[in-house]
């Protein structure tokens, strides 16, 4: 099983809106991965952010890495930007929705509107590798240009049940920790208290153990 939610009948994409980006921009040091930056008339998703330190007296930069919103990673659409962490960058005009995982099915996440009940398709990748963790429930944040979802966030934190656990291994300095498989069939280095059973608490950007829940 996947720790990953058809529509019924057609989908108006019109349910509750958290907020809308209009001709919004940003300064390089506040974009984040997720982003959608709008330039030379591209969309590119910011797929990893670095702030890097200046030596001395030298300004630091931003380090971007992005994609092509239209061309893909699989089609040459990758590129880096580096960036004045005062340097103003544009954003797409994306509207931004708030929906709860009913479930996965393949590489479609099924999730529904809480305030209109309306249901709609979104594809896996738009998540990234979060995307394991999307689980029943769980609560989301989409972006959407016009009708076209072009990513997704999960929470910071969600709890899993661990399945499975193997056998703990003691550690030079007298604790010991173990290799356990949670629900969607992730596998999570933990404590070696944790055991089958058990439900933790998730770091979903890194997919590490955080606490016992």
């Amino acid at each position: 099983a996947s720790c990953e939610a058809s529509t019924s009948g057609t989908s108006s994409w019109q349910g509750h809106l958290l907020q809308a980006w209009r001709n919004a921009s940003k300064k390089a040091s506040q974009v984040r991965a997720g982003d959608v930056l709008s330039r030379d008339g591209r969309l590119l998703k910011v797929t990893k952010f670095t702030a890097e330190h200046g030596r001395a007296r030298a300004a630091g930069f931003i380090s971007l890495e992005l994609v092509d919103m239209r061309a893909g990673p699989d089609a040459g659409g990758r590129t880096a930007l580096k960036l004045k962490p005062d340097e103003v960058v544009g954003l797409a005009d994306l509207e931004a929705r708030e929906l709860q995982v009913l479930y996965v099915e393949g590489s479609v996440v099924h999730l529904m509107d809480s305030a209109s009940f309306e249901q709609v398709e979104v594809p896996a990748p738009v998540f990234g590798p979060p995307g394991k963790w999307l689980l029943p429930d769980v609560m989301v944040e989409v972006k959407f240009l016009g009708e076209e979802p072009v990513t997704g966030l999960l929470p910071p934190k969600v709890s899993v049940k661990v399945v499975e656990a193997r056998p703990a291994v003691a550690r030079e300095d007298g604790s010991t920790n173990r290799h356990v498989v949670v629900e969607c069939g992730a596998n999570v280095l933990c404590p070696g208290h944790i055991d089958k059973g058990d439900v933790i608490v998730i770091n979903t950007a890194e997919g590490t153990y955080v606490s016992k829940a």
